[in-house]
């Protein structure tokens, strides 16, 4: 982890400081509903949950209550010019289907304040190729220092959808290094709910428990992924 960017590593950068006063203003505090729980166990686990465009990082990332990390693409960890263009052709066009002539003048405009905002947030560079390794290093020293991991395991190339139809499986995988070495991943499934502003947990299920009844990850992440939408409509 860069300490230039990371919060808890090193001092705040001042623009990180101004950006996140910004979207605390336009992404207020949302509330935490625990199923049958009155809040987090009380060690290291994986919190995954739907994306919603930009509305739930920030709101991880600024109220997020205990001490964690996320994963993210690497575009958003390697500068400004890396940036701008993610949010041209994958945010923005590719994923929130905004014409290119638009999505060009909306990426240029909010790309320094995207990279302002993850210059200081607590992101973990995930990639789709063999560096992936170098992710899961990162991953487990900052688990083992005690920190939770937070994912978007959402297939998310056509859009965020209110129903996801999709998880990669790359944090069954990490769970899988974390058994080898003895620690069984404790695994909570969540749900933003946009209307309400509230993230709807369910109880933690365990990795090892997982294996044992849906015998591999494309079973688990399917078993996972519907266990997520169901709370989409989950009510007090």
């Amino acid at each position: 982890m860069d300490k230039k960017r990371d919060p808890i590593a090193g001092k705040k950068r001042f623009s990180f400081k101004i950006c996140q006063l910004i979207t605390k203003i336009f992404y207020p505090r949302p509330k935490f509903k625990y199923i049958d729980a009155d809040g987090f166990i009380d060690q290291p686990f994986i919190f995954i949950v739907n994306h919603s465009g930009s509305r739930v990082p920030t709101r991880i990332e600024n109220f997020f209550p205990v001490p964690m990390y996320m994963w993210g693409t690497y575009e958003m960890t390697e500068g400004l010019k890396a940036v701008r263009h993610y949010m041209i052709h994958i945010y923005y066009h590719q994923k929130k289907h905004v014409p290119m002539f638009f999505a060009r003048i909306a990426g240029t405009l909010f790309a320094p304040f995207a990279n302002g905002f993850y210059n200081g947030t607590r992101l973990i560079p995930t990639y789709t190729d063999g560096r992936l390794i170098q992710t899961f290093k990162e991953t487990d020293q900052l688990v083992s220092e005690g920190n939770s991991l937070v994912v978007y395991p959402e297939d998310s190339s056509d859009g965020y959808k209110d129903q996801l139809e999709h998880l990669y499986n790359g944090f069954l995988t990490f769970c899988q290094m974390q058994a080898r070495k003895g620690r069984d991943m404790p695994i909570y499934v969540a749900y933003f709910q946009r209307k309400k502003k509230t993230f709807v947990i369910d109880k933690p299920r365990f990795y090892l428990d997982l294996m044992m009844e849906y015998k591999t990850h494309d079973n688990i992440s399917k078993e996972l992924r519907i266990r997520m939408n169901s709370l989409a409509d989950w009510k007090e």
